[in-house]
């Protein structure tokens, strides 16, 4: 079970509260104790799978800023209370998730082992997370860290790089081994396409009824 797993339902139930964050009904109060819930969930989910909770707590902290960051752009009416209340305050004892989260990033870049960790920032980079890199002229600046990021975790795979990851971070699997792409150029064409629509379809399949499962427990909590 990849790391990125056991956040998908904190993920899951911070988009639909934006989504529907003009018609949502909880109170502040009640949204912050569902985040509880589901923060401790997590953390039972990892520790049953053998991650230790430095390593839970390591990737807990992009998906901390990312929600926090989420909430406090939204639509949400009760969203100002959230600015006391903010994830990152609660278990990370910091209100800077914004500029740590960059600084932690570059810390993992020196270390080995961690793409479990690195796929997280990554989701939260490609979910939209800009933390310091708020302003209009930051875009640039954003887009190239979100890109160097995807390049190294395809690149801490990169004996094992499958169809989807190739699909995922082309660019980052052309910069690799000549060996590597002849491998794939003796592939047929036919083959690779077939092979590529198949791993995608089921993939597709597979993210539809995971997050629709998680989406119709949090309405039935939310949507009252």
């Amino acid at each position: 079970m990849r790391m990125i797993e056991h956040f998908i339902e904190l993920m899951a139930n911070t988009s639909l509260l934006v989504k529907e964050a003009d018609k949502l009904q909880a109170t502040h109060e009640e949204v912050l104790a569902k985040y509880k819930q589901l923060v401790e969930r997590s953390r039972q989910s990892a520790k049953n799978a053998g991650i230790s909770i430095e390593l839970w707590e390591r990737a807990f902290f992009p998906v901390c800023a990312w929600i926090d960051e989420q909430i406090l752009y939204s639509e949400w009416i009760e969203k100002e209370k959230w600015q006391h209340t903010q994830l990152q305050r609660i278990y990370f004892n910091t209100s800077n998730a914004g500029k740590e989260f960059f600084a932690n990033l570059e810390k993992l870049d020196l270390e080995d082992g961690n793409s479990g960790i690195r796929e997280v920032y990554v989701y939260c980079l490609s979910m939209g997370f800009k933390g310091m890199y708020f302003l209009p002229e930051d875009a640039s600046a954003l887009s190239d860290i979100r890109a160097r990021q995807k390049e190294l975790l395809a690149g801490e795979n990169i004996e094992d790089i499958s169809i989807e990851e190739v699909l995922l971070f082309p660019h980052a699997y052309e910069s690799g081994s000549k060996k590597k792409r002849r491998r794939w150029y003796r592939v047929g064409v036919g083959t690779f396409i077939l092979g590529a629509s198949i791993v995608c379809a089921s993939a597709f399949i597979l993210l539809i009824v995971i997050y629709r499962n998680i989406l119709e427990r949090l309405v039935e909590g939310y949507m009252r």
